[in-house]
């Protein structure tokens, strides 16, 4: 249920970046996302917050998180999602990333 609220936002946010790109002399062309392999399940935010996990589901609406490693870097997952979107682009048609 996390994973798929987390692409949707996703989705919308593309949407939405798309729409107002038509608007300008830029152009997006491809989005992509990188999620951390590292996931703290419900119980686990449950048993840090002291809240009971079914308020955590109902309130923030997801049954886990996703977590960065102690280190890794948010330049870290940019990386790994611009990797993902130049793999089915060719390299020239790349003016900015």
């Amino acid at each position: 249920m996390g994973q798929t609220k987390d692409l949707n936002g996703l989705k919308e946010t593309t949407q939405l970046i798309m729409k107002t790109a038509k608007y300008s002399s830029s152009q997006i062309t491809a989005a992509a996302y990188y999620l951390p392999e590292q996931r703290l399940s419900l119980r686990e935010m449950s048993e840090m917050s002291g809240a009971p996990e079914n308020i955590i589901a109902e309130k923030i609406g997801i049954e886990e998180k996703r977590v960065a490693a102690i280190d890794e870097q948010p330049s870290d997952l940019a990386v790994k999602a611009g990797r993902k979107i130049i793999e089915n682009l060719d390299p020239e048609s790349i003016d900015v990333l």
